[in-house]
């Protein structure tokens, strides 16, 4: 079986000052998520065998604030995507032999791939939103592009306050 959580990064601002999108930081309220989402998700990020980030900031500090184990953390240029299919195209071709990975990225490249990947649809996943996906006859990750997975997991920090 094969199991990914997929996170959306926090809130982030939109300080002028930040002269690219790429540079961005989570705000005040993004780190209020991620200290949520870190309390929501801990038995689940514990169990995490891979992380593959963005490497935007405000996803690298997402990835910081939800206490991710550095041991684990990769970063990827590739993430820094908010495009479905090229977000799809990560996944699908991860070559791990770990069976259960987690994802920071953005939107709406997240929303649109659990709506085609999974049986579950989300309008819109917010910041710091959390869904897990599990594929239980996937011995591969190509495996999970030829099945939808299923949806067994979707929480955000709002319905935690």
């Amino acid at each position: 079986m094969k199991k990914l959580l997929i996170i959306r990064h926090s809130k982030s601002g939109w300080d002028s000052s930040i002269e690219s999108d790429h540079k961005r930081t989570i705000n005040a309220d993004g780190k209020a998520e991620s200290s949520i989402m870190e309390i929501v998700l801990r038995i689940e990020l514990n169990q995490i065998e891979e992380v593959y980030c963005s490497s935007a900031t405000r996803a690298k500090m997402t990835a910081e604030t939800l206490k991710i184990d550095p041991q684990k953390l990769s970063i990827k240029d590739e993430l820094y995507t908010f495009k479905h299919k090229e977000l799809g195209r990560f996944i699908f071709d991860l070559n791990s032999t770990a069976n259960y990975v987690q994802i920071i990225g953005h939107n709406p490249g997240i929303t649109d791939f659990i709506n085609l990947n999974s049986n579950g649809r989300i309008d819109n996943v917010p910041t710091t939103g959390a869904m897990i996906l599990e594929w239980p006859d996937a011995k591969t990750w190509a495996d999970t592009e030829k099945n939808k997975g299923k949806l067994v997991f979707f929480d955000c920090p709002k319905n935690n306050k």
